[in-house]
């Protein structure tokens, strides 16, 4: 067995390198989008939202959790269960490959893209060639190899970028988008084969099946969970709205998803473990980790969420074109969502820490069908109307959540409301500062842009100035000390800087 926790400059080394991968291919992508959203119409990205979607749901069964029972068991080399977990993964992925081919025309239809089926069956290929990669990814995760695991991340990402746009310049449109997906992903797995040289046998020990199947099974059947109520919103759009719907939707979702919904995301790998540290050491620290971690989380989620609210239509017209700026009033409440997920967003690992996944499971069972039915109910008004039913859905789930943590931690209500004050101050003042700028400045182009961010900044400094001094001071010498130092350090002589932020406890996995 691997040591059960790396030293903190390990730590540190892999939020570093896990950072720069998120950063390097989410750039990389955000690029492509930029170019494609002139090369193609609303109904083409509606088309590969939908596609995407499908493989999306597919990939989280087709790992069967084997990628997760390879991390989890933590042992040192190839061994006999890493062989076992590949070739079920293989066969598992193998078969479903074919049946995803077989369903592709009635998934089509339920998207209303029956003439783009044959779309649909290419993209079944991608879980395929994923199920070859899975589990040399895992054994990169698994021996904290963040720097190599960089490598396929980028390269793949790159290579579709290249081959999307140049299959969309020729002109295949909602083709170009699904076979620069699967190249992507085939370079991914040829790169994965090169960095990690595990050569697997395909031998199945029967000693490890029932092992690694339990943990496996657990881990699929959470992870289908989280990706139905992930894409869920895919589904019920594209089916009751149609292509051109989920295309805006899908353009108006790319800046929120990006700088709030994955940074979070991403930063969550060194929450789970510090929680569970800290809970084995049974002096409070988990509870006062765990509220600042709602502290912290809300602030950068609020406050970006409602710069990203106020200036959605000018962002979006100036990045993707003006054919888009339908998009901006979608992008609205989207922002609003993400923003405030954010509060709720540090309390999975906790309950995780805490042994009480099946709380998790209960709860997000049961707001699954009921964010079916209120984005269902909710489609005939279209689809702005959608995203302000999820936004009402999230909001009462976040009660939930805080209610559930509350009365784990044997916590006041009140106290746990109290983190939030931050939060609402700084958003308070981008809200009002940068909606007087649209306001008074109502054209979507660059000039106004630049000077509602502007507004939004300064309006949010001054509030959190007002209302939340210790924030304000702990966010003026993060920019003095780690943006401005370094910039004079540029400029100037000096000796080489040590890599590698601060192993600082950001944004956990949420509920």
């Amino acid at each position: 067995m691997i040591a059960a926790r790396e030293e903190p400059s390990s730590l540190r080394a892999g939020v570093f390198w896990s950072m720069l991968s998120f950063v390097g291919t989410k750039a990389l992508t955000f690029v492509a989008t930029l170019i494609l959203a002139r090369l193609l119409a609303p109904n083409e990205f509606g088309i590969l939202a939908a596609v995407l979607a499908f493989i999306t749901l597919l990939e989280v069964i087709s790992d069967l959790g084997m990628k997760a029972t390879v991390i989890y068991q933590s042992e040192e080399g190839v061994t006999s269960r890493v062989q076992t977990a590949f070739t079920l993964n293989l066969i598992f992925t193998g078969l479903l490959t074919i049946l995803a081919v077989a369903l592709a025309p009635l998934i089509a239809e339920f998207f209303e893209a029956e003439s783009e089926t044959i779309l649909f069956r290419v993209a079944a290929l991608d879980l395929l060639l994923r199920g070859l990669g899975n589990i040399h990814d895992a054994l990169l995760l698994r021996d904290m190899e963040f720097r190599r695991r960089l490598i396929p991340q980028l390269t793949s990402n790159l290579v579709r970028g290249i081959a999307t746009i140049a299959l969309a310049v020729a002109g295949l449109g909602a083709s170009a988008l699904v076979i620069g997906f699967i190249i992507g992903s085939a370079v991914w797995t040829l790169t994965l084969w090169i960095v990690k040289p595990f050569r697997p046998t395909l031998r199945i020990e029967r000693s490890s099946v029932k092992g690694v199947a339990t943990y496996g099974g657990w881990a699929s059947a959470l992870a289908i969970l989280a990706a139905i109520t992930q894409r869920v919103d895919l589904a019920v759009i594209g089916s009751a709205l149609g292509s051109r719907a989920l295309g805006l939707y899908t353009i108006a979702q790319r800046l929120p998803e990006l700088i709030v919904g994955n940074v979070t995301w991403n930063l969550s790998v060194v929450a789970f473990p510090a929680l569970a540290e800290r809970r084995d050491r049974a002096d409070g620290s988990l509870t006062d980790t765990t509220l600042n971690l709602i502290r912290y989380s809300a602030l950068f989620g609020m406050t970006i969420g409602a710069a990203l609210a106020v200036l959605a239509t000018p962002l979006v017209v100036v990045l993707f074109s003006e054919k888009w700026t339908e998009a901006g009033a979608i992008m609205t409440p989207l922002a609003i969502m993400y923003g405030l997920v954010c509060i709720v967003f540090p309390l999975g690992d906790t309950f995780k820490a805490l042994g009480r996944q099946p709380t998790m499971v209960v709860v997000n069972a049961l707001a699954l069908p009921v964010s079916i039915g209120a984005m269902v109910l909710a489609a005939p008004a279209g689809v702005i109307a959608v995203v302000w039913a999820r936004v009402a859905v999230t909001v009462a789930q976040g009660v939930v959540w805080i209610v559930l943590i509350s009365r784990e931690l044997d916590l006041r209500l009140r106290r746990v409301v109290a983190m939030l004050r931050p939060a609402t101050a700084g958003a308070t003042g981008i809200v009002l500062a940068g909606g007087a700028v649209r306001l008074a400045l109502p054209d979507a182009s660059i000039g106004p842009l630049l000077l509602g961010a502007l507004a939004a900044t300064l309006g949010g400094a001054l509030f959190l100035r007002l209302f939340a001094r210790r924030e304000y001071a702990e966010v003026r010498d993060i920019a003095r000390d780690r943006v401005f130092a370094k910039l004079r350090r540029r400029s100037e002589p000096s000796e080489p800087e040590a890599s590698g932020p601060d192993p600082a406890i950001k944004a956990p996995e949420g509920p």
